[in-house]
């Protein structure tokens, strides 16, 4: 959503809050729900990696209409997996997953300094950089 949002800048054109009837919220983030539902796992959060990890077919990592389903399906099994996550109204789990990934991003600043991370969420900070073509040789 931020490279979209930046691409929306980039050319002048109306960002995505304004484009959606209820600007972007609410969002569900599976990953995020994943990062909070079972914090201390170990391993990777990669889609595939996760959507393994619950049991989740996911045909085509990386084809976005496979995504799309695997990641729509992660979010449910995880809501039915950890109840009070699933019990949230959608507004709920929007200002939960915000409040979440700020205190996540603080966390991983306490266990890795200095790696620059955007507190911000859904959409990370928008720097917009000016076209630039290309050679294609």
């Amino acid at each position: 959503m931020t490279t979209l949002e930046a691409e929306l800048q980039r050319h002048d054109l109306a960002p995505l809050a304004d484009r959606a009837p209820n600007g972007l919220t609410p969002i569900c983030d599976p990953l995020l729900l994943d990062r909070q539902a079972d914090r201390y796992r170990s391993g990777g959060r990669a889609l595939e990696t996760v959507t393994d990890w619950y049991g989740i077919e996911h045909d085509c990592p990386g084809d976005p209409r496979s995504d799309a389903e695997a990641a729509l399906v992660l979010a449910y099994v995880i809501g039915a997996c950890y109840p009070p996550i699933g019990r949230l109204s959608r507004p709920a789990l929007h200002r939960e997953q915000v409040q979440w990934h700020e205190q996540q991003v603080r966390e991983a600043e306490v266990r890795q300094p200095g790696r620059e991370r955007d507190p911000r969420w859904p959409l990370g900070t928008v720097q917009a950089l000016p076209w630039q073509e290309h050679d294609a040789s």
